[in-house]
């Protein structure tokens, strides 16, 4: 890995670690450590619904963690960044994009990543963006977890659209961290989820997992590229019907090459600044 000597005073718009969402855990997990490997120093934060975003005089970069929150219109501020802060680079990533408007402030961001190829397709013509993972892939939490032999059958999530209520599910929100979660799932012989991260999570710990849509592409895009899109169904039911037997390899394939690509996009921020 790059061995960072330079540092840097860096400033989050849309941190997520004040949800109570696994998810939003594992990816701030994800990003506070590899900001701390680059050696680089986050000087101010502001949170998931935050409006007022005023940048310090001292930042040499802005990271825009698109995280699920920029789709159908919603969330400009995290996009408008940019154009009023032209002087400071810019980043806008870790996003799905999908049925929003042609935003002409995108063009103000120095680097746009999203997290699949559904939301790179949707991207302004106007704009050159790529595609990096879900940084989720490389939290501390998920690579370093060592699972026992899975005793259980059948692990069902709930679903942003429509989350389930029964005690049998395994739910997204009211977590204190992402461990409980990950320990929790990896008990389980198969995953059938509506969550984005719940892929990430049994796709990391090598569980066979089916799935069925959540609100937006980012379930649908993500294991397109993972070469299994044969195992997105349109409803709960039939997804819980059709979980494979065995994880395809393309996917165990797709994980290795995600953590790759994530601590290469963190490097290169140094030809950002």
């Amino acid at each position: 890995m790059f061995l960072w000597l330079v540092h840097m005073n860096v400033v989050i718009c849309n941190d997520t670690s004040k949800s109570t969402h696994f998810g939003c855990y594992l990816v701030m997990d994800a990003i506070n450590d590899q900001l701390k490997r680059i050696n680089a120093n986050v000087i101010k934060r502001f949170y998931l619904g935050q409006g007022n975003i005023t940048i310090p005089e001292k930042t040499d970069l802005i990271l825009v963690n698109g995280e699920g929150s920029v789709h159908h219109g919603r969330n400009p501020q995290l996009v408008n960044v940019a154009s009023r802060y032209k002087k400071i680079p810019s980043v806008f990533f870790n996003a799905v994009w999908e049925k929003n408007p042609e935003w002409e402030n995108l063009k103000s961001f120095r680097l746009i990543a999203v997290r699949e190829s559904l939301s790179l397709k949707q991207l302004p013509s106007f704009v050159k963006g790529e595609v990096v993972p879900d940084v989720a892939f490389i939290s501390p939490k998920l690579i370093n977890f060592k699972p026992e032999k899975p005793k259980r059958g059948i692990c069902l999530t709930d679903n942003v659209v429509k989350p389930k209520d029964a005690n049998n599910i395994l739910k997204a929100k009211n977590w204190k961290d992402s461990l409980p979660y990950i320990k929790e799932m990896s008990k389980y012989k198969k995953v059938c989820t509506g969550r984005h991260h719940g892929v990430c999570v049994a796709a990391s710990l090598g569980i066979p997992f089916s799935a069925w849509p959540s609100n937006t592409h980012k379930i649908l895009g993500m294991m397109s590229d993972m070469g299994i899109r044969q195992h997105h169904y349109n409803t709960e039911a039939e997804a819980f019907k059709n979980i494979p037997e065995v994880i395809d390899p393309k996917v165990l394939a797709y994980v290795q090459e995600a953590k790759f690509k994530i601590v290469n996009f963190f490097d290169n921020l140094k030809n950002i600044i």
